[in-house]
């Protein structure tokens, strides 16, 4: 088997974090041959991009994009049936299936947004798979109506769990505990500062650390937190530093709005760092309920309550520490994960 990667370029991922980034490294590492297509600026590619896209009169876009899926079904026409080309983000690549292209072999692709979220035109696309798999288990029935029953595999998002590893904990809660947020992708952005705020107001030893990419504050309801007190921002850090703010923090609190997978979710799970967020997407494919308690999405009182039973009872948080790291070892760690894509390329295959 030969497997043709598509992936995206983040630009805010370190060397131990993300899916499209760690995925094609261990794959590499098995015994297939993996070809991995990434999109690059450049004039002489945005040109070629241009002018495809307006032959085939498709939407504005970054043309980047747009040449690296042309060499991705140029790579696709040499295999042969035992290759799969497999694009790692379907919302950003998803023309790669328009209805007017046939792809040479088994073409797939990642789901990672709520198909709600979705233009007219990517649920057309999704049509044109020959499978997909999805990073968490909600929508598998809506997709598959347009899929095809049994063609769409939940398969988690994996975590480097040797890197995100715990730090010395806490037996006792620190005088000042820190509260950690990270990311900006589907978060309940309006809970976080209300929630904030009101344990700033009944716990004036907090302190917290919000980790957002400079690109979040575009939009106006990331601006209004640069208002509250006692936060530090971090921007463009390195993979060390992102490691010692889940070590160091007490509690992750991350309210969702919707979730696929997430990124800050499982690396607080595999650091042990008590996960505090929203009952919503694929919060409990990850442990939400089970591994660690949850609340509803804009429940206020409910969240402020369940951080406020960890302040005051950090034996019980160690409890939920521990369960949280042996879940994602046992279940995240990107060996498994990658055995199960490459179980997911055979079944499509056949």
């Amino acid at each position: 088997m030969e497997i043709v990667l598509l992936t995206k370029d983040t630009g805010w991922y370190g060397a131990h974090s993300g899916y499209y980034e760690q995925l094609p490294k261990h794959l590499a590492e098995t015994p297939f041959k993996v070809n991995v297509i990434k999109p690059h600026s450049g004039v002489f590619r945005r040109l070629i991009g241009k002018i495809y896209s307006r032959f085939r009169r498709w939407p504005q876009r970054n043309q980047a994009l747009t040449y690296a899926e042309l060499v991705f079904r140029r790579k696709l026409r040499k295999k042969s049936t035992s290759s799969i080309g497999h694009v790692l983000n379907f919302e950003e690549h998803y023309l790669v299936f328009h209805p007017s292209i046939k792809n040479a072999c088994t073409t797939i692709a990642t789901i990672h947004i709520p198909p709600w979220r979705w233009s007219p035109l990517m649920t057309t696309c999704v049509t044109q798979l020959a499978g997909a798999i999805v990073l968490y288990r909600r929508d598998i029935k809506y997709l598959e109506n347009y899929i095809g029953e049994g063609k769409v595999k939940f398969i988690p998002h994996g975590v480097d769990t040797e890197f995100f590893r715990p730090g010395a904990g806490f037996v006792s809660i620190p005088p000042e505990p820190r509260l950690l947020f990270v990311g900006q992708f589907l978060r309940n952005i309006g809970m976080l500062n209300r929630v904030v705020r009101r344990l700033q107001k009944d716990h004036p030893n907090l302190r917290f650390d919000f980790a957002v990419a400079r690109h979040a504050f575009e939009g106006a309801e990331f601006r209004e937190l640069l208002s509250l007190t006692d936060v530090v921002w971090h921007h463009g850090i390195s993979d060390c530093e992102l490691l010692s703010l889940y070590q160091n923090a007490y509690i992750l609190l991350v309210p969702m709005d919707e979730s696929g997978a997430n990124n800050a979710v499982v690396e607080a799970l595999a650091t042990g760092l008590p996960v505090v967020t929203t009952d919503v997407g694929g919060i409990r494919d990850y442990g939400g309920a089970d591994i660690f308690p949850i609340v509803a999405n804009n429940d206020d009182d409910a969240m402020v309550a369940l951080v406020e039973r960890y302040l005051q009872n950090p034996a019980w948080r160690e409890v939920v520490s521990q369960k949280q790291r042996g879940f994602a070892v046992e279940e995240f760690n990107w060996k498994r994960t990658t055995e199960l894509h490459i179980q997911a390329y055979q079944e499509f295959l056949l």
